[in-house]
């Protein structure tokens, strides 16, 4: 457990187990570098390793293409990646990767997060 929410202990999501549903990624991030015309140009790519190790991709869309941040200002991402569950799919640990590609910087950073199909 990690976290107090009202005094209550609040879950680690990646250690509550989905049993069928819908599981939402998305990215929170700072720094970007503008182009000429002043804004960034970045994008995100998702990808969802089954519990056997197949990679699916889930999507791609534009991380940031606005201003960048004012320092100390966290931004979320323009993209987002909703998965669906049901009785077909593989039971076990799955893993979201996100790759965020800054186009201007020429740089990309990868995350990652875990969850189980239960």
């Amino acid at each position: 457990m990690k976290g107090q929410v009202n005094g209550s202990p609040k879950p680690d999501a990646s250690r509550v187990p989905l049993v069928f549903g819908v599981k939402h990624s998305l990215i929170l991030f700072h720094g970007c570098i503008a182009g000429a015309a002043g804004v960034c140009n970045a994008l995100v790519r998702f990808t969802i390793v089954e519990p056997d190790g197949t990679r699916s991709p889930a999507g791609e869309g534009p991380l940031w293409t606005a201003q960048p941040a004012a320092k100390g200002q966290i931004l979320l991402s323009s993209t987002s990646m909703t998965v669906g569950f049901g009785r077909g799919d593989k039971l076990g640990k799955y893993k979201v990767l996100a790759t965020a590609i800054d186009m201007e910087a020429n740089k990309q950073v990868d995350a990652s997060a875990s969850f189980a199909l239960q």
